[in-house]
């Protein structure tokens, strides 16, 4: 008899997620990246939703990413500026957080077949577009589902794209965030593909090189 598995996914791709909604600038002074981004919802979530911008905001100043010009590279310190709920006609990238039931169709089981021959079902309970966040009823107060789906609308990896989350802390540990950051900041045509507005504040990256040879 086949063993059967469970495994919940954190997040659905309900569309191709070229574009994610945030904003970037890039502080060549300062040598800093911010990431910003705005997240509103209908539904009575925001204390969990203020949590979740915590979890992001609270990894300021811990992270580097690098920049590169003329063959150089630097490291750039990394924050977030994630707000919630804040006027939706300010100049910020805006995503919409929204709760689905349950047994909406998004969150159909699905039976698939893992390496040793085991029957996986899996469950999806959130799902993103890149500009709406779908969460089920069932963990709109998770602040760690809704900060790993604010993760992917800031434009962030997955370190393996099939590894699962665990509803704590290590979710957002499964982002390449240095690595992330810094293809968002590199200011080539693919990084601004992935992002509404790209700010560069300061001298640009290449008189700012050339100043510190």
């Amino acid at each position: 008899m086949k063993k059967i598995l469970m495994a919940i996914v954190l997040c659905s791709t309900v569309a191709l997620q070229a574009f994610a909604n945030h904003d970037v600038v890039v502080n060549h002074n300062n040598k800093t990246v911010t990431i910003l981004a705005n997240f509103v919802s209908p539904a009575p979530i925001e204390k969990s939703m203020l949590k979740a911008a915590d979890l992001w905001n609270n990894r300021n100043g811990k992270d580097k990413c690098l920049i590169s010009a003329n063959g150089q590279q630097k490291e750039y310190t990394v924050y977030f500026k994630i707000v919630v709920n804040k006027n939706p006609l300010s100049d910020t990238a805006v995503n919409v957080i929204t709760v689905i039931p349950n047994n909406h169709p998004f969150f159909k089981q699905k039976t698939t077949a893992n390496e040793n021959g085991e029957e996986v079902i899996n469950r999806a309970i959130s799902v993103n577009d890149g500009k709406t966040i779908g969460v089920s009823n069932a963990y709109k107060n998770n602040k760690f589902v809704l900060a790993h789906e604010m993760g992917h609308s800031l434009g962030l990896k997955h370190k393996n794209s099939r590894k699962c989350c665990q509803f704590g802390p290590e979710d957002l540990a499964v982002f390449q965030l240095s690595e992330s950051v810094t293809n968002l900041a590199s200011n080539t045509k693919s990084a601004k593909n992935q992002t509404r507005k790209h700010i560069e504040i300061g001298s640009s990256t290449r008189d700012f090189i050339a100043k510190t040879k």
